[in-house]
């Protein structure tokens, strides 16, 4: 291409623009001496139209490498400042979180502070179906609670069994067999109380997924029952547990094969022969030795009134507005999951005269200080730096489509830096949240626990929006000049 007389001379600035870049990635040029020489000085445009292609282009790129040198500072700047952040950090991560309460508070604003209690109301609650399950046990007379514990050690806070249970009743209750519909649905229940796709994630392998499948429970009945009876389906024959494990994990799809299964046991009448459920059952025996003083039907009659009480008081105080529910997600790896609680916010400003209402005020009133510490560190200089820092990347992509050549490369490494840095103050800061939580339950006896979506208060560098420094907006003023509507419209 350089042999040809007849180069234009935005085709002259281009390749030039183009050698420089392959000098910055690779610290050698492509062109000679003579060869730069010729494209630039050594030529003579035809006429003002190849003079001002040929200058509008180096007026894009000549700016831009003094304008790299700022992003360099602003990068420094960044680190630095991160750097000091973590040091607090660090010094709060080794510190006895007995001594948090102590520090930063009176080191904000009034509305600072307000900022900080806002942000960790927003981001704080109660899950809605513990709360529930809390108030129902607390609210019953003590024999019965001693009953329930008889027939599960964690009945007082671990919902899962009673409401598997209330499940059970609303479909076999003084019954002696199921219809097809109301096998699908016993069937589903069962299916519904194993987070596949969580299962998946976490495991990370079908032999482990299948172990753990074959150790857990639906109510009182193993779901080991259930792997057996797919092994029967399958044809698989094995000589210990082990072996059976192995060989179901090298089936396809077995989600499909374990519902078969469960439906097959459910058929057969599981439910009203080696498992009766609670609400068809007149026994007082456990497996646990102790018996209960009610009969097992009486008892979970009286839970599942009693819930519902509590369920239309709760009701009452959502339609009220006194008390908001909300739909929180977590992530956990690439598994998110979903859950209903009672935020923060109503509840701190709710006059509400109930137990789990006024642990919360206590529990949040003890984690003033996180709320300091992360409003502080989310205010801090480096963010901004980096939102200064990400508006260039954005420049870049444009500047690269005018010069037809990516550079990417010359934002992407400090993104990428400043992204790491980040994730290690945000680790710092989940260890703190894990310190002052463990702290607030050892430290009391609090009946009801706190959902804190700590990934929420973190920086999230996803989030950010690209904010111009002054030098950028300079930048851009002029070169909007040269290319008009064709810069903006990238």
């Amino acid at each position: 291409m350089l042999e040809r007389s007849d180069l234009s001379g935005k085709d002259r600035i281009l390749l030039r623009i183009h050698d420089d870049i392959n000098e910055m990635q690779t610290g050698k040029s492509i062109l000679t001496e003579s060869e730069i020489y010729n494209l630039g000085e050594g030529w003579t445009p035809e006429n003002d139209f190849e003079a001002i292609e040929y200058n509008k282009y180096l007026n894009i790129w000549k700016p831009l490498r003094f304008l790299n040198t700022d992003i360099q500072t602003i990068f420094l700047n960044a680190v630095i400042d991160i750097s000091a952040v973590e040091k607090v950090l660090l010094y709060f991560v080794l510190k006895d979180p007995k001594e948090y309460s102590r520090f930063l508070t009176d080191d904000l604003q009034q509305q600072e502070q307000d900022e900080a209690v806002s942000l960790l109301l927003e981001n704080t609650g109660f899950e809605y179906e513990s709360v529930l399950h809390r108030m129902t046990f607390d609210s019953l007379s003590a024999d019965i609670q001693e009953d329930l514990l008889a027939l599960h050690s964690e009945a007082a806070y671990e919902p899962s069994y009673l409401r598997d249970e209330e499940h059970l009743s609303t479909i076999l209750k003084d019954k002696e067999s199921l219809n097809a519909t109301e096998i699908d649905e016993l069937t589903d229940i069962i299916l519904d109380t194993i987070n596949w796709e969580f299962e998946h994630e976490i495991v990370l392998n079908e032999r482990f997924f299948v172990r753990n499948l074959t150790h857990g429970y639906f109510t009182g009945v193993p779901m080991n029952i259930f792997v057996e009876r797919m092994a029967h389906n399958l044809k698989i024959t094995s000589g210990n547990e082990k072996e059976l494990i192995q060989k179901i994990s090298k089936i396809d799809d077995i989600k499909t094969h374990f519902r078969q299964a469960v439906k097959d046991e459910i058929s057969k009448g599981i439910f009203f022969s080696e498992y009766v459920s609670l609400c068809n059952s007149t026994d007082t025996a456990t497996c646990y030795g102790t018996d209960t003083k009610l009969p097992h039907n009486e008892l979970i009659d009286a839970w599942i009134n009693e819930k519902d009480k509590n369920k239309r008081l709760l009701q009452e105080h959502i339609n009220s507005g006194k008390l908001i529910l909300k739909s929180r997600s977590k992530k956990i790896f690439s598994v998110e999951t979903y859950e209903e609680i009672i935020t923060g916010e109503s509840m701190y400003h709710s006059d509400v005269d109930l137990p789990f209402v006024t642990e919360y005020k206590e529990q949040i009133e003890q984690m003033m200080f996180f709320g300091d510490l992360l409003y502080l560190v989310r205010n801090r200089n480096f963010v901004k730096c980096y939102q200064n820092v990400l508006a260039y990347h954005e420049l870049i992509k444009k500047v690269s489509q005018i010069i037809e050549k990516d550079i990417t490369f010359m934002s992407e490494k400090y993104l990428k830096d400043l992204d790491e840095d980040i994730d290690v103050l945000n680790e710092h800061i989940n260890t703190i949240s894990e310190k002052i939580t463990d702290l607030l339950y050892v430290a009391n006896d609090y009946r009801y626990y706190m959902n804190i979506y700590v990934d929420d208060m973190t920086i999230d560098t996803e989030k950010l929006k690209p904010k111009k420094h002054t030098g950028q907006d300079l930048y851009e003023r002029e070169v909007s000049n040269n290319f008009g509507t064709g810069w903006k419209r990238l």
